[in-house]
């Protein structure tokens, strides 16, 4: 029973994730259209490759490692403080150089149609940049055996991030990029 109602919440948290983390692209394209979503998309999406390498990485260390050492809240304490200090010396260079690089670097690997994609990826790498900062809390806690406690936060977010959008939008796909990132800064 106990680990039917801890998979629940594992699965619940990761669907909400899923589903609640498209709506700044659901309200871009339904307010503004395929265009401006392609634009949006070509950022989110490189950014998303440099995310993905990084955070998947340190997930497949970090979830086993703190689940063994659950019931040491110290050595939890100290792990968590030492791989966040290892994971900020790849991000913050990473995320910060791709965003300074980004007018020179898009136009030249994607080609000048994707010159309008320059703008939310400069304004989105901060919010990469956040979530891979935060990226280890949500696991630990799910590790320490918390799952519902995440599935609430990630719930909010989520929810968050949707009402956010929908401010965003009226101002372009920059203010969806901003809203997307201060909704990352707030959780």
């Amino acid at each position: 029973r106990h680990l039917f109602g801890f998979g629940f919440n594992v699965l619940a948290a990761n669907v909400v994730r899923a589903i609640g983390f498209q709506a700044d692209r659901l309200v871009l394209g339904y307010f503004l259209g395929a265009t401006e979503l392609g634009y949006y998309s070509v950022a989110q999406r490189l950014l998303a490759i440099v995310t993905d390498f990084v955070a998947g990485s340190a997930e497949r260390i970090v979830v086993p490692l703190f689940s063994r050492i659950q019931g040491e809240r110290e050595r939890v304490n100290r792990g968590l403080m030492t791989a966040q200090r290892i994971l900020s010396l790849i991000t913050i260079p990473a995320f910060v150089g791709l965003a300074a690089s980004a007018p020179v670097l898009m136009p030249v690997i994607l080609g000048a149609k994707w010159q309008a994609s320059v703008q939310s990826t400069q304004i989105l790498a901060a919010a990469s940049l956040g979530y891979c900062l935060s990226f280890f809390f949500g696991h630990v806690l799910t590790a320490l055996g918390r799952p519902g406690l995440r599935l609430g936060i990630v719930t909010a977010q989520a929810l968050s991030q949707t009402v956010m959008s929908l401010i965003g939008v009226r101002f372009g796909v920059a203010g969806v990029a901003v809203a997307v990132t201060l909704n990352q800064i707030l959780f």
